[in-house]
């Protein structure tokens, strides 16, 4: 589910959300944190996700890898960032804010780019797997996206996905072509934060299983 979708104070799409809720984990995904951006942006769409997330308590609750904001404007994109030892503390940080604020582990999703950084020093999956020794955070593994960048920049999803410890993966988006076929099984576990420290989180108690599907993407 989108977490942008259900940030209204009350109405018919919330109410169905807590009646699917009752019956089904729900697995939140957010679209608009731009975690990698340089300005904070502020507290409002945190405060928002906060409480959604206090209301549906979620089975996990995610949030995509990339920047979208600068100068005051806000873009309606999931812009790419260099992977860099400098962007590292910044998107670290800005996670491990996050996830205080919430109080439970966020996973962050790897986005499809229309472009490589030069300014990158290591590759994504090194990225990703420094941020979630760093942050505590988990991984929404999206395989289509990893597939997109293969077209895109001749990107290697296998030498990604082996340089992101297993045990981070959390939750896997699937997606199936003609002429791409894609199967997978993942293990997905929420964990909620019982405090404030990196202590806490390692010791986060697994929860259900949960592998989310959605059409692959044409984008080339």
């Amino acid at each position: 589910m989108h977490s942008e979708n259900y940030f209204g104070e009350g109405g018919y799409d919330l109410h169905v959300l807590g009646r699917l809720r009752a019956d089904y984990p729900v697995s939140l995904h957010g679209v608009g944190l731009g975690l990698a951006s340089v300005e904070d942006g502020g507290d409002a769409h945190s405060n928002r996700l906060k409480r959604l997330v206090r209301a549906m308590e979620p089975a996990l609750v995610s949030e995509h890898l990339c920047w979208s904001a600068i100068g005051g404007r806000h873009f309606n994109d999931l812009l790419p960032l260099p992977y860099t030892a400098e962007a590292l503390p910044l998107v670290a940080g800005r996670v491990e804010r996050l996830q205080d604020r919430l109080g439970t582990r966020v996973l962050v999703e790897n986005v499809c780019t229309y472009v490589e950084l030069r300014e990158s020093e290591m590759g994504e999956g090194e990225f990703i797997a420094e941020l979630c020794r760093r942050a505590g955070c988990g991984v929404l593994l999206d395989v289509n996206n990893l597939h997109v960048n293969r077209k895109n920049h001749d990107a290697d999803p296998v030498a990604t996905m082996a340089a992101i410890p297993r045990e981070y993966v959390a939750e896997i988006h699937l997606a199936t072509t003609a002429s791409c076929p894609v199967r997978a099984r993942a293990r997905a576990s929420a964990r909620p934060l019982q405090g404030r420290s990196r202590r806490s989180r390692s010791s986060m108690r697994p929860a259900r299983s949960l592998v989310g599907s959605r059409a692959a993407s044409s984008r080339i």
